[in-house]
């Protein structure tokens, strides 16, 4: 796959699941809605969200690392990275939306979040 395919696969998709959660947001009633149309909105946001950062992280770094870097791991790169913030972004959206998103559960979040990724970081070095 060229890189002018994945970038048209890609706008195509996160184009859909923006429609998707477009239609999911002003067609589903939250006070009537069963557990399917609360995980219809958090996977149309999060797959949307995951796309809209892919395709502005991608560019960014290349443009960043072309020197350093072949196409394919800044791709890779960019990839890992957005998903990962995609799941935060998500997981702090759900949170809020059960009222247990406060200062102390945003700290130990931030927390976890920070350990996670320098165990990743070391890992990633060792090996």
């Amino acid at each position: 796959m060229t890189l002018r395919q994945y970038i048209l696969v890609m706008l195509l998709s996160t184009a859909l699941c923006f429609a998707a959660w477009g239609y999911v947001l002003f067609n589903v009633d939250p006070y009537h809605a069963h557990w399917t149309g609360f995980l219809f909105f958090y996977l149309s946001l999060g797959l949307s969200l995951f796309g809209m950062l892919t395709l502005i992280i991608s560019p960014a770094r290349y443009l960043i690392t072309r020197k350093y870097e072949t196409l394919y791991h800044t791709v890779q790169k960019s990839f890992r990275s957005a998903a990962l913030i995609s799941v935060i972004g998500v997981f702090l959206i759900f949170l809020y939306s059960v009222h247990l998103l406060n200062t102390w559960t945003l700290g130990i979040f931030s927390t976890l979040i920070t350990l996670l990724f320098f165990l990743l970081f070391s890992l990633k070095h060792r090996t």
